[in-house]
C-alpha cells in the first residue's frame, strides 16, 4: 500500500543535506587518475596498465571491450597490459569512465529516465568541452573533465529523490521536466558537497560551483567560461539535432573559428555517447516503475507519412523495424521489442528516395502498438553525409521549407488505424 505523498519534497532534500544523509556516488578514481596521466603525455601502455589493475571493475571492462565482436578474429586477450596495448590510450580512459560512471547511469530506479537524461548530456558535454579547451589553447583533457563532472551535482539529485519517494512509498508522477525543476534547485550545492567529498581539484570544485554564476572573476575564469560556453554548445545540439556551423557561431560565447571547430566535432559526438550507452545498460531483470510520466505522444496528423525499413544496431546484434512517420528531427518506427526511454540507438535508414545510412536517434517515447511498440524517437547530432541524405527524405516528403500535407495512407497505416478502432 502506498503512503502518502511528501509535503514538501524541497524540504526534504534540504533536510537530507543537513543531516550529511545524503549518499555520494563512489568516487571514479582510476579513471580521473588514467585522465591525468594521458594529459602528461608523459606515459607508457605499462603505466596505464599500472593504474587500470587497480580497479577491478576497470580491469573487466577492458578485458571485455579488447575481446569484443568489433575486434574478433585476433588472439584472445587475457592481460590488463595486453588489453591496454590493443585498445590504445584514448580508449582505455573512455571505459574507464564508463565503467566508473556508468554503473551509476544505469542504475534501477523511479527516476532512472533522468538519470540516463543527464548521462547523456554529461558525455556530449565532456565531447564538447574537450574541443573547446583545444580550440582556446586551454588543457584538453581536463576540459573533458570538466565537461562530464560540472552538473555532477544532477545525479546525486535524482539519486536523493528516489531515496525519498521510496522511503516514503510516495508515488507522486510527474513530467521529466517537472523533475527536472526539483534537480536544478539542488544541483549545484550537492555539486560542490560531492566535489568536496571527492577531494577533486580546485579548478574541477571552482567551476562546478561556479558555471551558473556569471559574476565568477577568480583564478579560475577561463575554466569557467568554458564550461558555460560547453552550457550553451550542448543546449544547442540536444535542441537542434540538424545544428548548423551559422547556429554555433551564433552563439555568444562561441566564436566563428570555434564555430568550424565544433561543427567539424559533431560526427563523433553521437558515436561515443551511443556508446557509452551501451556500457551503462540497466542490470537484467525486471524494471522498477518509472515515476516520469511520459510526454503526450504527437498525433499521427502532425506526421508526414513515411514507409521504409528500418535496422537498430545494437551491440548483441540487429533488430528490424519499419518507419510510418517523422517530422524534421524526429521519426516514428514500429518494432517488435520494447526500446528503453532515453536509450542513444543507432539506426540504419533505407528509404526509398537515397542510398541507405546510419543515424543515431533518443527513445522519447516507446507505446504498446498493433505490430509491436510505436518508438517515438528524436535524431542526436546529425551531421555531414547523414545529414545531407536526411535532407533528402524531408525534401521529398515536402518537409524541407514547411510541412506539407500528409500523404495518402499507406496499406500498413490502414492496418494500424483499423486495429487501434478495435481495441
Amino acid at each position: 500500500m502506498s503512503g502518502a505523498a511528501i509535503p514538501d519534497l524541497k524540504a526534504a532534500v534540504t533536510d537530507l543535506i543537513n543531516r550529511d544523509a545524503v549518499v555520494i556516488p563512489p568516487y571514479p578514481g582510476v579513471a580521473m587518475r588514467l585522465q591525468q596521466l594521458v594529459g602528461t603525455n608523459n606515459y607508457g601502455m605499462n603505466d596505464l596498465a599500472k593504474v587500470a589493475m587497480s580497479d577491478p571493475v576497470v580491469t573487466g571492462f577492458l578485458l571485455r571491450a579488447a575481446n569484443s565482436a568489433a575486434l574478433r578474429g585476433r588472439d584472445q586477450i587475457t592481460s590488463v597490459s595486453a588489453a591496454v596495448s590493443r585498445l590504445g590510450a584514448s580508449e582505455v580512459v573512455r571505459i574507464a569512465i564508463a565503467a566508473s560512471l556508468g554503473a551509476e547511469a544505469g542504475r534501477k530506479g523511479a527516476l532512472a529516465v533522468l538519470r540516463k537524461q543527464v548521462w547523456q548530456r554529461s558525455l556530449t558535454s565532456a565531447v564538447v568541452c574537450f574541443q573547446l579547451a583545444n580550440a582556446r589553447r586551454l588543457d584538453g583533457q581536463e576540459g573533458f573533465v570538466c565537461g562530464l563532472l560540472h552538473d555532477i551535482g544532477e545525479v546525486v539529485t535524482v539519486s536523493c529523490l528516489e531515496t525519498l519517494l521510496s522511503k516514503h512509498k510516495d508515488e507522486r508522477m510527474l513530467s521529466a521536466d517537472a523533475w527536472m525543476a526539483f534537480v536544478r534547485d539542488f544541483h549545484g550545492e550537492l555539486g560542490v558537497l560531492t566535489a568536496t567529498k571527492w577531494k577533486l581539484s580546485e579548478v574541477l570544485q571552482t567551476v562546478i560551483a561556479n558555471h551558473h554564476l556569471p559574476s565568477y572573476t577568480g583564478a579560475h575564469q577561463q575554466a569557467v567560461d568554458l564550461v558555460r560556453a560547453t552550457d550553451e554548445v550542448v543546449d544547442l545540439i540536444l535542441d537542434d539535432p540538424l545544428v548548423t556551423q551559422e547556429r554555433l557561431a551564433a552563439l555568444p560565447s562561441v566564436s566563428p573559428a570555434e564555430a568550424q571547430i565544433l561543427y567539424a566535432a559533431i560526427p563523433g559526438i553521437a558515436p561515443f555517447v551511443a556508446s557509452m550507452d551501451e556500457v551503462a545498460a540497466p542490470p537484467a531483470g525486471p524494471a522498477l516503475v518509472s515515476q516520469v510520466a511520459a510526454a503526450p505522444a504527437k498525433p499521427d496528423a502532425e506526421k508526414s507519412k513515411a514507409d521504409f525499413p528500418v535496422t537498430f544496431i545494437k551491440a548483441g546484434g540487429q533488430m528490424d523495424g519499419h518507419c510510418y512517420g517523422l517530422t524534421k528531427a524526429t521519426l516514428t518506427v514500429v518494432t517488435k521489442e520494447r526500446q528503453p526511454a532515453k536509450y542513444l540507438a543507432k539506426l540504419q535508414l533505407r528509404p526509398p528516395m537515397t542510398a541507405p545510412f546510419e543515424v543515431h536517434a533518443s527513445v522519447e517515447d516507446c507505446r504498446p502498438d498493433p505490430e509491436g511498440f510505436a518508438v517515438e524517437m528524436k535524431l542526436f547530432a546529425l551531421s555531414g553525409g547523414a545529414k545531407d541524405k536526411w535532407a533528402a527524405i524531408l525534401a521529398a516528403l515536402g518537409l524541407a521549407s514547411a510541412a506539407a500535407p500528409p500523404s495518402a495512407p499507406s496499406a500498413r497505416d490502414d492496418r494500424r488505424v483499423a486495429a487501434r478502432a478495435t481495441r
